[in-house]
């Protein structure tokens, strides 16, 4: 397995992360106070543009397929594409099944999301064709493709799993430091920045040969 193929196996085997977060103190009456609560100041995104976009894309196709993602190059720019133009977040990108994506008409089912509500998303022309892309290679391959599987899975431990919202960032900042995505001030982006402004986004047409 080459180098590259190893770096980006954090998504590939859907491996996560169990952080402890220190709470703040509370106030009286139970509540704690806002400014408590926050303790690193507010950082302003750094907004992708599509020049760098494509970039990041072009590492995407770029990734070698590993025995426990024989599908990762196609999955990573399905997920840059649809948190870049659909402004999703990883969480429910991760958790789409494929009874959830609407090749046809280009709408995802997003279900009980933030605040336990579900919504329709409608996709941009270009992600609809990333989808459709995808799909049939997702169902082409050895993964089972029941209505209830996942849309991006791995192979990790020997069986289809869920691939990871922290894997699948990890996975995208490492294509951020392969595509040199940074802004004026030399910031690199975060996962979260991807979806600013997403509703005004396009992508670049895909290639007929990544289909």
């Amino acid at each position: 397995m080459s180098g590259s193929a190893l770096r980006y196996s954090s998504c590939a085997t859907g491996g996560s992360r169990i952080r402890s977060k220190r709470q703040a103190p509370r106030a009286a009456g139970g509540y704690r106070h806002a400014s408590a609560a926050r303790r690193t100041p507010y950082r302003k995104p750094v907004i992708i543009d599509p020049e760098q976009i494509a970039r990041v894309l072009a590492a995407a196709s770029n990734l070698l397929p590993t025995p426990n993602s024989p599908l990762l190059p196609a999955a990573m720019r399905l997920a840059v594409v649809i948190l870049y133009t659909a402004g999703l977040r990883r969480g429910e990108l991760v958790r789409l099944t494929l009874d959830d994506v609407e090749p046809r008409t280009g709408l995802l089912r997003i279900r009980a999301s933030k605040f336990h509500k579900s919504r329709m998303v409608p996709l941009s022309p270009g992600a609809r064709d990333e989808l459709r892309i995808y799909l049939r290679k997702r169902l082409a391959s050895q993964f089972d493709s029941g209505p209830h599987t996942p849309l991006l899975c791995n192979n990790a431990g020997g069986r289809q799993r869920q691939c990871t919202g922290g894997g699948l960032g990890e996975a995208i900042d490492r294509l951020f430091v392969t595509a040199q995505v940074v802004d004026s001030e030399g910031r690199r982006p975060r996962v979260q920045d991807v979806r600013h402004y997403s509703g005004t986004r396009i992508i670049p047409a895909p290639a007929n040969q990544r289909a």
